[in-house]
């Protein structure tokens, strides 16, 4: 697995930030600890709940 910046996972939409979290939590179950596998995925998976989050407490534009 590769380490997503910041930056790649601002491209992303919701959709596919939840894809890439299940993506990423299959590779931390596979992985065995202390591997550099399983600390990627764990890196990606805190930095792809952290800005889930952020998107979360943006209230959506009222529509028009």
């Amino acid at each position: 697995m590769i380490l997503f910046s910041m930056c790649e996972l601002r491209c992303l939409t919701r959709n596919e930030l939840h894809a890439l979290l299940k993506r990423v939590t299959r590779v931390i179950d596979s992985e065995p600890d202390g591997s550099l596998q399983h600390d990627i995925a764990l890196t990606n998976y805190r930095n792809i709940r952290w800005l889930l989050a952020v998107y979360s407490a943006v209230p959506n534009p009222a529509p028009r």
